[in-house]
């Protein structure tokens, strides 16, 4: 009787919400996690219509065909999580932008430690941009990076143009904000007198609305 009476004094005193309160330190590798985050992309493709998931899976794995394999899953709010085992081959799979899924384009987003893949934006992508009509003399990296962040964000300039002895266009990679126009034209000039316009011609470029000039839908949208 006796060792009921004290089990029920201390389930009486027993406070659940204390031992719910104290924090559980997570032990782990620190290494394994940062492996996992660098080699994740976060993707989803620039449509209103319903992207059927076994055909995108299929059409990635063959277009990629990554040499230690890939995990695939598929998200909410139509994102997927790509799961690389080496770094060449998500690398390859960067370089490469963009790349699309029934003529609509894939925004991608390379996660890094501390992101949670469901709720990363993905507004942005990559292009590679021929830029035409440069006056004489305005075939620099510097003249490049002023265009690159005008279209968007300047990422690189092709200098084999320039070695080869190319001088019709000049060529950069830029990311670009996919809720915004492209950019088509840019009024420039060496001084306050002088000026001309260089034209903006989008390689690989996907759907896309002439009206607007945005991506992932056309006319139809109106």
């Amino acid at each position: 009787m006796t060792n009921d009476n004290t089990m029920v004094e201390d389930l009486a005193t027993l406070n659940i919400m204390d031992e719910e309160e104290v924090p559980l330190v997570l032990l782990g590798d620190a290494d394994e996690v940062k492996y996992l985050y660098d080699l994740c992309l976060v993707v989803r493709v620039l449509t209103d219509s319903v992207v059927h998931f076994p055909a995108l899976k299929n059409t990635l794995g063959d277009l990629w065909h990554p040499l230690r394999g890939v995990s695939i899953m598929e998200l909410e709010d139509k994102q997927i999580l790509f799961m690389f085992y080496c770094e060449i081959d998500l690398q390859r799979v960067v370089d490469g932008m963009p790349w699309f899924f029934n003529r609509h384009l894939i925004v991608f987003h390379k996660l890094v430690q501390g992101e949670e893949p469901s709720v990363v934006p993905l507004w942005e992508t990559v292009f590679w941009v021929q830029v035409h009509n440069l006056p004489s003399g305005f075939m620099t990296e510097g003249m490049a990076r002023q265009i690159g962040d005008f279209i968007g964000r300047f990422l690189e300039y092709d200098t084999s143009l320039v070695t080869r002895g190319f001088g019709q266009y000049m060529r950069i990679r830029v990311s670009i904000d996919v809720r915004l126009p492209l950019k088509r034209k840019k009024r420039i000039g060496a001084n306050q007198s002088s000026f001309s316009y260089v034209g903006f011609q989008y390689e690989q470029l996907p759907l896309f609305c002439f009206l607007c000039g945005r991506l992932g839908y056309g006319e139809s949208f109106y």
